[in-house]
């Protein structure tokens, strides 16, 4: 009624008025967003209802570019990501602010949303190995390349140092590196972007989608709040930014993941155990609260006609989500009508838009695979090998017990162009970061379920993301056949998510192929098979996009009806730079 509301709003007022609160403390940002986002819904609401949230965001973005250690930084987005979220909701609602002379409201939720979901990962993936430009002279270079050094050594000097003195360093060693990005700006600055760390604006986003040849392509970047999600599309023959908003949230998306891990995988936890699904017969598990949720989130569908490409860029419980597998409203999968590519964020995929395509004609491989102790069909993980045709590329094996240990698979990775692992693997739902592959101790293999082990005997056999992330990559492509690989576990409600898609990216990796289920080894040995095939058909590697595409469209048409289901074609697909 409206006289509660009134006397609501009074309160809020009151209280916010009168608070000794740090701005950014939780309890006064739950403040702002409350009233803020009940004095939207008033008539004549909505402009004071952004004043009030944009000033705390931009005194919040302030606070969080001047922090220096990036797992601070990472704390202070989490915690201020509502304030992003109701300014979106706002911006993007029925009746949008007047933002007199302060640009688009779409325009601005959307570099708003980018910048939410970007920071962290962007400045984390800025430290990835990456040359400047060989027209940068030597000396900028250089001191550029010892300041980063340095800067790494005082962010992961965790236990050595007192945070007073890790922040003091940190704050000369960023003065130093802006120095020298200011001089490097006016010669590269495309690079001098992506090592600061800094979002695109959707014009610069849209510049890179325009860029693009070849392929009529869009960008669809989706926004996961409280109780709702926005979706930006982005072509390159529109001004502006389309939006749509869906009725599920955070919460919501969480929970339609579960499910769906739950159909493929079974739920051997419960009582009774909830089996497996048969590969044979995958129809028989109902989908229908996918399909329901295809249909609230695909109203984007119209903004995108025309395209061939999509690249997404997922949020929060979304990257988990296989949206390439949703019905659209004509019953087709979505990946019959467009190839589907995912990146963390919009400017991480104009960040890879940016580097240049070169590549070796005949590229390096690194094959490695091994079989669990109790596998009867060791040769689903042991003969990948033979995917590669020696004539087009440069292998290098290292599969079964002696061969594909821990400790010969790290020492190889750095070197290759094309990493192919192919092994089980598990997902730490408790902390993502101690999910891993299961690999050989170099005599023996591994056991398939790893909590068979002790802690300290598990570790002779186990690939974690923690090992990645310490790991220095220059590979085109990282494919990881292994079960649940493409699972990511929330750090934040920003941009912080721990598995190995996010940690391959982050140690170097172009691009990454991973399964977001535990994938049936039969069909997913021969989907590799067709990739690499298609990927290499004219003698050298081609696009990535077009090989999966390719792959996904021959298994919605095999004969077989059961290789039809997503379970068979949907668990991989790619991250990073698809070209």
């Amino acid at each position: 009624r409206q006289g509660e509301t009134d006397e609501a709003l009074h309160l809020y007022r009151e209280r916010l008025d009168g608070s000794t609160l740090n701005p950014r403390a939780p309890e006064q940002l739950q403040l702002i967003t409350g009233y803020a986002r009940l004095l939207a819904e008033q008539p004549g609401g909505a402009e004071e209802a952004f004043n009030r949230l944009n000033s705390a965001c931009q005194t919040l973005d302030a606070e969080v570019s001047d922090v220096l250690l990036d797992e601070r930084r990472a704390e202070m987005i989490a915690n201020v990501i509502e304030v992003h979220d109701a300014l979106i909701e706002i911006l993007t609602g029925p009746a949008p602010p007047v933002l007199q002379g302060r640009g688009n409201a779409r325009v601005l939720a959307f570099d708003l949303h980018e910048s939410a979901k970007s920071r962290t990962t962007l400045s984390t993936l800025a430290d990835s190995p990456m040359q400047p430009p060989a027209y940068v002279p030597k000396g900028l270079s250089d001191e550029e390349t010892k300041l980063l050094e340095a800067e790494r050594s005082y962010q992961r000097d965790t236990e050595v140092r007192s945070e007073e003195y890790r922040e003091r360093r940190l704050r000369e060693i960023r003065a130093g590196l802006k120095d020298c990005w200011n001089r490097m700006r006016q010669i590269a600055p495309d690079y001098v972007r992506f090592r600061s760390g800094e979002p695109c604006t959707f014009d610069e986003v849209r510049a890179a989608l325009a860029a693009i040849t070849g392929v009529r392509a869009a960008f669809v970047s989706f926004f996961c709040g409280k109780s709702n999600t926005a979706v930006f599309v982005v072509r390159s023959d529109a001004y502006e930014p389309f939006v749509f908003q869906t009725p599920l949230g955070w919460q919501a998306w969480n929970d339609i993941g579960r499910r769906i891990r739950r159909v493929f995988n079974g739920a051997p936890a419960e009582f009774p155990p909830y089996p497996h699904i048969l590969r044979d017969r995958p129809f028989q598990r109902s989908l229908d609260f996918f399909d329901q949720a295809a249909s609230s989130l695909l109203k984007f569908l119209p903004a995108v006609e025309g395209c061939e490409l999509l690249c997404m860029a997922l949020h929060g419980p979304l990257h988990v989500i296989p949206i390439h597998a949703m019905r659209t409203s004509s019953g087709d999968y979505l990946a019959r009508r467009f190839a589907i590519v995912y990146n963390p964020s919009l400017s991480i995929a104009a960040q890879f838009l940016s580097r240049s395509e070169s590549g070796d004609a005949r590229p390096s491989v690194f094959v490695a695979g091994t079989s669990a102790a109790e596998d009867t069909h060791p040769e689903y993980f042991e003969a990948e090998a033979a995917i590669f045709d020696p004539s087009q590329w440069r292998i290098t094996a290292a599969v079964g017990a002696s061969a594909c240990s821990r400790r010969a698979v790290l020492d190889a990775l750095p070197h290759q162009d094309v990493i192919h692992l192919s092994c089980h693997g598990f997902f730490n739902e408790l902390n993502a970061l101690d999910s891993g592959l299961l690999l050989s101790d170099g005599s023996k293999k591994p056991p398939r379920n790893p909590q068979s082990l002790s802690v300290m005997e598990r570790q002779n056999f186990l690939i974690s993301v923690r090992d990645l992330l310490r790991v220095r990559l220059n590979a085109r492509l990282v494919t990881l056949n292994a079960c649940s690989s493409g699972l990511q576990g929330q750090r934040n409600a920003g941009d912080e998510l721990d598995g190995f898609s996010r940690a391959l990216l982050l140690a170097g990796a172009s691009c990454v192929m991973l399964g977001l289920w535990n994938v049936d080894q039969q069909s997913s040995g021969e989907f590799m098979r067709r990739f690499y095939r298609h990927w290499a058909a004219d003698g050298r590697p081609s696009q990535k996009w077009r090989a999966i595409h390719s792959i996904q469209l021959e298994f919605m048409n095999s004969p077989e009806p059961f290789l039809r289901h997503p379970y068979h074609w949907a668990p991989f697909a790619i991250s990073g730079d698809w070209r």
